[in-house]
């Protein structure tokens, strides 16, 4: 089996923003030419100008926040740096080390390694604050594109394909039929374009 060049892959693997605008203009033409005053159109609008404001928050995502990275560089060096210097303290210190057991020896190393291991901790969540960030905004952008998707569900449920059938009695209740088997079926695919 022959393999793919990586940049052939690249195509299958990663999403261009310009050719999801120019999909999304043409499905909003589509169904613009069919159905001019549905809801199906608004809601194809929204989209669009979702894919629009998507391109520039993807871009403004992606630059790195140099702001967070200076602070959270200076937090890290006064951290280190406190550590140094309370190490360097501890060595040059005049401490009389008479009576120092082995138990109060494995106390002190046993604290030490607590110590850092908690300087770990507290230097790993700091240089990973950008990436949460950052995370949370692209989180906040997909729940904005899963609530249209849901409109658009919402638009199916009165276009039921079985309610062509004949033979089936509608309530007063029910919704009205306004479409024919092949406008429905349209609507239904603009739906799930």
């Amino acid at each position: 089996m022959p393999t793919q060049p990586s940049s052939d892959l690249q195509l299958y693997t990663a999403l261009d923003s310009a050719k999801i605008v120019e999909t999304v203009e043409r499905l909003t033409r589509r169904i613009y030419e069919r159905f001019p005053d549905s809801g199906l159109y608004q809601v194809s609008l929204q989209l669009l100008a979702q894919a629009h404001q998507s391109q520039e928050r993807a871009a403004y995502i992606a630059r790195p926040m140099h702001w967070i990275r200076l602070i959270i560089g200076l937090l890290i060096a006064v951290v280190i740096l406190g550590f140094v210097a309370t190490i360097w303290a501890l060595t040059t210190a005049d401490i009389a080390i008479q009576g120092f057991s082995f138990f109060e020896f494995i106390q002190t190393v046993e604290a030490g390694i607590n110590d850092i291991i908690f300087l770990g901790a507290g230097i790993f969540f700091l240089v990973t604050v950008e990436v949460r960030i950052k995370r949370n905004r692209a989180l906040k952008a997909l729940n904005e594109l899963r609530a249209i998707a849901h409109v658009i569900d919402m638009h199916q449920l009165t276009k039921d394909p079985d309610r062509l059938i004949s033979g089936r009695s509608d309530t007063r209740s029910s919704p009205k039929t306004t479409l024919n088997a092949f406008l429905l079926r349209r609507y239904l695919d603009y739906c799930s374009e």
